[in-house]
């Protein structure tokens, strides 16, 4: 996706939808966080499987909003305005990322990590992978759903409009952690 942005499909929104000046380029700055956010997702399946979701929440609930806030201020007070959101959002995302992996990989079993294991089966990998092709296809889905909204009203409202309704969402969004945080058993 964020090929198909980057070599011409941003910039063709740009022409026929958004005229925003430099619409593309946010676009494409903000679908680079995507991967990173993917990854922090199916690590959070992976410490959920091992009865420890503890550092994934941590890192989605914690280090990334406070990190963006903390980049936030930072870059609009320095006068960045909407490219300073787009990059504290990516830039958090990316750090987030790299925090988690650095914890998973160095919380694994290292004596276990030396233990050669027989290499499974074709039949053995694809029954593994098909479990993730659903968790991919529902973190895709949720995600366009979660933002799909304000892309359409994007089209039809004015800018602050859409920016009240953003911060509404964004704020409505809290009343999903306490929910989340009991089905986690930080209840």
């Amino acid at each position: 996706l964020v090929l198909i942005l980057a070599f011409g499909g941003g910039r063709w929104l740009n022409i026929h939808f958004y005229r925003i000046p430099g619409f593309d380029w946010l676009l494409i700055a903000t679908f680079v966080a995507l991967p990173f956010q993917t990854d922090i997702t199916i690590l959070g399946g992976i410490y959920r499987g091992q009865f420890n979701p503890l550092p994934q929440l941590a890192v989605s609930f914690y280090v990334l909003p406070f990190l963006r806030l903390a980049l936030l201020v930072v870059l609009l007070t320095l006068g960045y305005g909407l490219i300073g959101v787009v990059v504290a959002t990516t830039a958090a995302t990316g750090v987030s990322f790299l925090l988690l992996n650095i914890h998973y990989f160095l919380s694994q079993d290292n004596v276990a990590r030396k233990v050669a294991e027989p290499r499974p089966s074709w039949r053995t990998t694809a029954a593994l992978i098909e479990p993730s092709l659903w968790m991919a296809v529902g973190i895709f889905f949720y995600g366009s759903i979660r933002t799909i909204d304000v892309v359409v009203l994007g089209l039809l409202r004015t800018r602050k409009e859409i920016g009240a309704y953003g911060a509404t969402s964004t704020i409505a969004q809290f009343v999903q952690f306490f929910p989340q945080a009991l089905s986690q058993t930080l209840g």
